[in-house]
């Protein structure tokens, strides 16, 4: 399905295109699910997802290239964004950070700052979230999110990382945003 997605995806509109290269996230999986094996569902939905983009990571990188900074093109770019970091090979990296640091708006950065900070190379995930933390720690609305990513990261050491993030300045356990954005 997906390599007729890539194949034609000139005759689609780009919005529906961003959403058909999803897969579903583990929390609708969950819902179809009367018992769930928490480990072996992520296992699975990371299984499916590392196939998929070994199987289209040069048609997702060519079309990544193609588009530009366009608000009609913003979903479609970050989903594909996604797709060419999931492997974690430099290429996609280096999009990754290109994206971060060129962002106009911030749905482009933080699509880019979610595929920087689940790097598997500690140092690139750290100079993200650094660098994230010290350029918008006075938005509330984007601490949220940066607080919200990391407590969503499936790199290994999750519950540390929102164990740290409990005692981390930017999350005030009075306010029911942050409360939410770590831990749902």
């Amino acid at each position: 399905a997906y390599a007729q997605l890539l194949e034609h995806h000139s005759q689609m509109g780009k919005d529906f295109l961003a959403e058909a290269l999803q897969l579903p996230n583990l929390a609708s999986l969950i819902e179809q699910c009367e018992t769930v094996d928490i480990d072996a569902l992520v296992k699975a939905h990371q299984t499916v997802e590392h196939h998929l983009a070994r199987a289209h990571q040069a048609a997702f990188m060519a079309l990544y290239d193609s588009l530009q900074d366009f608000p009609s093109d913003r979903s479609l770019k970050n989903t594909l964004l996604h797709w060419i970091t999931v492997l974690q090979k430099p290429a996609g990296l280096a999009r990754a950070q290109h994206q971060y640091q060129q962002a106009l708006n911030m749905t482009a950065r933080l699509a880019a700052f979610k595929a920087l900070s689940r790097a598997k190379d500690p140092a690139v995930a750290t100079e993200a979230i650094e660098h994230f933390y010290n350029t918008f720690k006075d938005e509330p609305l984007a601490m949220d999110k940066w607080l919200a990513i990391q407590a969503s990261n499936p790199v290994a050491g999750t519950l540390s990382r929102v164990d740290a993030l409990l005692h981390h300045p930017a999350f005030i356990k009075t306010n029911p945003n942050k409360v939410y954005a770590l831990v749902g």
